[in-house]
């Protein structure tokens, strides 16, 4: 086999793809990839390699608003009939994991950290409502359902847009509720950790996917073989960038970076799907749709909270 053919087997083909969703089903295992490499850290650096992976779960939030409307821009559902659909598919799994920690928490607390058997956590995790727990950090039982938090804070503002007409005006909507919460932050009380977990600049990355999946239908249907690899160049160079330098501009809002890296990887990623190159190995595709198993259940190795985390493995407080 020549080496052409082999790189158009693994990574990718010209012609008709087989779903406008191929290379978005990669980025999604690469994101759940990187989140699992930086919860496995302490390990990583007893073989002295530098964290790496702090990107994850900002790819994985811009992915998100993209498929939001990739899947709805057409159909339109009703706003409770989405919501429902949601709730369906993240809800039931998080659920089983969290009642399976609890679980433990009850019989072994000694194995768990900040995780502790109090019926009210549990209730509020399984309602995906942010709490902070005694290491000072808004996680659930399921520390990392965080993110999940977000989600359905996401699912259900979005839901909100679709009962808005014409369905741009209600993606306008939900865009400027998400830009409004973010400039309100500086008025939330610290204190109130319902308000400022939802005031966060991470809830900007749901935007930026939302416009790309209105952008990147409007890029002509057809590009130049040295454009495509120039796009395609510019896709690894902001991987590279996203999983091995999430902590490189700690001053910045989370929004900036690594989010800005994140949306530029998911529209390059999309626009070359658009031109006919897709990511063709179907380990990749697996992984991509085991993701959100991988994210809720991969093992974890954490140091003990002392101060100031890692950017890329805290909650946005």
């Amino acid at each position: 086999m020549s080496a052409n053919s082999m790189r158009k087997k693994m990574f990718g083909a010209y012609g008709s793809p087989r779903s406008n969703l191929t290379n978005v089903e990669a980025l999604r295992a690469i994101a759940a990839l990187a989140v699992v490499l930086v919860h496995l850290r302490v390990f990583l650096q007893m073989l002295r390699i530098p964290n790496i992976g702090g990107g994850g779960v900002d790819l994985f939030f811009v992915i998100s608003g993209y498929l939001m409307v990739y899947t709805t821009r057409r159909s339109t559902p009703r706003p409770f009939e989405f919501f429902a659909r949601r709730l369906a598919r993240i809800a039931p799994m998080y659920w089983l994991v969290t009642c399976a920690v609890y679980a433990i928490a009850l019989c072994m607390p000694r194995l768990l950290q900040a995780t502790r058997a109090d019926p009210v956590q549990l209730f509020k995790s399984l309602a995906f409502i942010p709490f902070k727990k005694s290491n000072g950090l808004a996680e659930p039982v399921v520390f990392v359902g965080w993110t999940l938090n977000y989600e359905m804070f996401f699912y259900a503002l979005f839901a909100l847009g679709l009962a808005v007409r014409p369905y741009a005006a209600g993606l306008a909507a939900t865009s400027v509720t998400l830009v409004a919460l973010v400039s309100i932050r500086h008025l939330v009380p610290q204190a109130s950790t319902i308000g400022f977990f939802y005031t966060s600049s991470l809830i900007l990355e749901f935007a930026y996917g939302m416009w790309l999946a209105l952008v990147i239908p409007r890029l002509p249907p057809t590009a130049s073989e040295r454009a495509k690899r120039g796009v395609w160049a510019c896709v690894l160079v902001g991987l590279l960038l996203l999983v091995t330098s999430a902590d490189a501009a700690p001053q910045l809002p989370r929004a900036a970076w690594p989010g800005i890296p994140a949306a530029l990887v998911l529209g390059g990623a999309v626009a070359l799907e658009r031109w006919g190159w897709r990511i063709a190995s179907p380990l990749w595709l697996a992984l991509g749709e085991a993701s959100y198993s991988i994210y809720l259940t991969h093992p974890s190795r954490r140091k003990r909270f002392r101060g100031r985390q890692n950017r890329s493995d805290r909650t946005p407080l």
